[in-house]
Formats: structure tokens, sequence, C-alpha cells
């Protein structure tokens, strides 16, 4: 019999009635997801999924979810600037933690164009989370951190 395992990272809901993205990283080999939010849990499903991108959209299957009247955020669809304050919010402990900085890079790793370097301080359970600008909107994802980097992630 295998142990349960139990892992922990942050997603954020993108509709009203339960789609969540997150890193896939954090899901891909799960046989079963749970979403845990205001102390509730709920069962969800992988619809979605992209290796390239390190990036899962799930949905809440659960009877007991009640959607929500909207999202409080918005995605940018503009390209964000070098030294552009952002922020996150995220879930690399019980509680909810904030981390602020800026981009650093217009690139990330290997001067891949799909993301940015960012000067934050992340740490473990963080993946999955929004990236924020100054006024809220979602400009990117956090889908890891380099180990040979100090304060850098590739959104």
């Amino acid at each position: 019999m295998a142990a349960e395992a139990k892992f922990g990272g942050t997603g954020f809901l993108l509709t009203p009635d339960g789609y969540i993205v997150t890193s896939l990283h954090l899901v891909q080999d799960a046989k079963q997801l749970q979403v845990v939010n205001n102390g509730f849990g709920y069962d969800v499903d992988v619809v979605q999924s992209d290796k390239t991108c390190d990036m899962a959209l799930l949905k809440i299957r659960d009877s007991s979810f009640e959607t929500y009247s909207g999202v409080p955020y918005r995605l940018y669809s503009g390209l964000a600037q070098m030294g552009q304050t952002v922020f996150t919010l995220g879930y690399p402990r019980a509680d909810l933690v904030f981390s602020e900085g800026s981009i650093s890079a217009l690139t990330g790793y290997n001067d891949d164009t799909a993301s940015y370097q960012i000067s934050v301080p992340l740490n473990p359970g963080n993946s999955g989370g929004p990236l924020f600008d100054r006024y809220g909107n979602i400009v990117g994802i956090i889908s890891g951190k380099q180990s040979r980097t100090d304060a850098a992630a590739l959104p």
C-alpha cells in the first residue's frame, strides 16, 4: 500500500466557476488532487496541461463548491517592463505570504523569451502562484526557482 503524500503549492482561481491555474510539476503525478481555500478542501481534476510551460488547468469538481461572483484580478495582456515592481501572494507555509521585487530580466532561464526573471524572494510552495503588477493584474505565474540563483524565479 502506497503512503499518502501531501505536497503544497499555490494556484489561483481563473474563473468564478472553479477553474484554477497552477504549475504542472505540482500535480502531474498525483492520483488524487485537492485544493484548500479558507479551510475548505475541494476535489479537483486536471483538465489541461502544458509540460513546456509547466502549467496545469484544474477544475473543481466538488459539489460543495459555490461559484464566486467574480475574480478580483485580471490577466495582463501586455509585456512587463524591466525594473517593473511586481509582487506575489502564495503559500510556501500554512498562511499567506506576500513578497515584492521587480522584473530583473525580460527573458528567463537560458534566454527563454516566454518567461521573465524576477528578483522576488521565493520559497518552495510559491510555485503555481500568480505574479502581480502594482495594479493587481497577473503578469506571470511562478514556475520554479533556479537552484544556482538566489532571489530569482521564472514566472
